[in-house]
């Protein structure tokens, strides 16, 4: 016996619509996945797109600060600042260039554990937006450094770009190579802390 309530009505409404010459297949012949495609379903439900991964910025290139104090971005990772990037005084003594909207998530988590008004908390703030600036790619690919950043780094001349993943890094040639012979010395000891620290991770998860 056939029901009533939607379903009736939304095989009465297929009937009206073929005429009386075509014959309509019993109710339970149509099936769950006629009845959700004879349905409208809201525009409110329409599935949005995943955004896409950030890319990871990779590899080493040199580049030189010009007179006017521009940088060149590499030439296969420009796109990935086509809508503009955050330049930043890393606590490093170097300087960070994130893809527009990167840099926020990454300031929001690191004030999340402070007290908007703890001192520690204004203290991130002025570290955080006071050396940093807003800018974008020019015609050839170049981005202006202010002058604060450059003095932070040390940089002038020939630099080193370092691709971190999210953003890059400019260094100055020198202390870069000093940097790089730490991270190779420490290698083996860093690989061993990342191992330890995933089998932690993993072991409080099965533990839920």
């Amino acid at each position: 016996m056939l029901q009533s309530g939607r379903e009736w009505g939304s095989v009465a409404q297929q009937k009206r619509n073929n005429g009386p010459g075509r014959r309509i297949p019993p109710i339970y012949l149509l099936g769950p996945h006629n009845f959700k495609a004879d349905r409208a379903t809201p525009a409110t439900q329409t599935p949005h797109p995943r955004s896409p991964k950030p890319m990871r910025l990779r590899g080493q290139h040199e580049h030189s600060l010009d007179a006017k104090d521009r940088i060149t971005i590499p030439s296969q990772l420009r796109h990935a600042f086509a809508e503009g990037c955050t330049i930043v005084a890393s606590v490093d003594p170097c300087i960070e260039i994130y893809p527009k909207g990167v840099l926020g998530d990454v300031e929001d988590s690191g004030l999340a554990p402070l007290g908007r008004m703890s001192k520690d908390a204004r203290r991130m703030r002025r570290r955080m937006y006071g050396a940093s600036d807003e800018t974008e790619l020019d015609s050839a690919g170049r981005i202006r450094v202010p002058r604060n950043l450059l003095d932070h780094a040390g940089l002038a001349g020939v630099c080193t770009v370092v691709g971190a993943g999210e953003y890059l890094e400019i260094w100055n040639p020198k202390a870069w190579a000093a940097e790089s012979g730490e991270i190779s010395e420490g290698a083996e000891a860093l690989n061993e802390r990342a191992a330890l620290f995933e089998q932690a991770a993993t072991a409080q998860a099965e533990t839920r």
